[in-house]
Parts: structure tokens; sequence; C-alpha cells
């Protein structure tokens, strides 16, 4: 019984340690290597909760940067993203890329009445 009072605060504390969230592959921030055109997403920054991903982004437009939104998914190395951004109107891009630690490679197609498509690569800063 004499144990019991000590080992209470050392449980206590142990429990303090442990890690309040967890680290996930795709977190973080994504910088692009080489533009191809103004739609392409410059900066990510992305936050995995298992296999969804949710985030932000910024492009470039006309005279100042677009703000994007970004969802998707994981599955293994495979990385879906949407990208939506308005820019004077709605405009929407999927990005299907391999993911391995510090690089997303893949390829952009925006659905602008064009459909233009992109190779884009990542790189996590």
């Amino acid at each position: 019984m004499r144990y019991l009072p000590a080992i209470v605060p050392c449980a206590a504390l142990l429990g303090c340690t442990a890690p309040l969230a967890t680290h996930e592959p795709l977190d973080g921030v994504w910088t692009l290597e080489s533009a191809q055109s103004p739609l392409d997403p410059r900066t990510l920054k992305l936050t995995q909760h298992g296999t969804t991903i949710d985030g932000s982004g910024d492009a470039m437009g006309v005279d100042a940067p677009l703000r994007l939104s970004v969802r998707g998914s994981t599955t293994g190395s495979r990385v879906v993203l949407t990208f939506r951004f308005t820019n004077g109107s709605e405009l929407v891009g999927e990005y299907t890329a391999a993911v391995d630690s510090d690089h997303l490679v893949g390829v952009a197609v925006f659905h602008n009445g064009t459909d233009l498509s992109h190779s884009l690569t990542y790189t996590r800063n």
C-alpha cells in the first residue's frame, strides 16, 4: 500500500509525455519546383487525417495571388488532390501524384474549358 501514492503521480507523468497529435506523411508545406501555368498552385499546405487530405494553397493570378482550397485522399504512395479556386469563376484542378518522403510527382488537369494538363513536382519545405 505504501507504493500506491508513488505510482499514481508516475503514471500521470508518463501519460503527459505521450504525443498529442501524430505527424502524417503529407502534413506540411509543399512548394512547386517549376510552374508551367499561372493556374499551377505554387504552394500547398496539407494536413492528412488517415487517408483524407485537407489544405490550402496559392497560385498566381493576373495581378495578385489566388487562394485555393485543397481536398483529397491517399492510398499507399498514390495521392489524389482537388484544387478549387476562383479567378472570375470557380476553377477546378485534379492532381494525381506519387509521394515519397519529400516529393509529390504527378499530373494536374485543370477543368477550365480546355482541360489543360501539366506535370507538377512539389518538394516538402
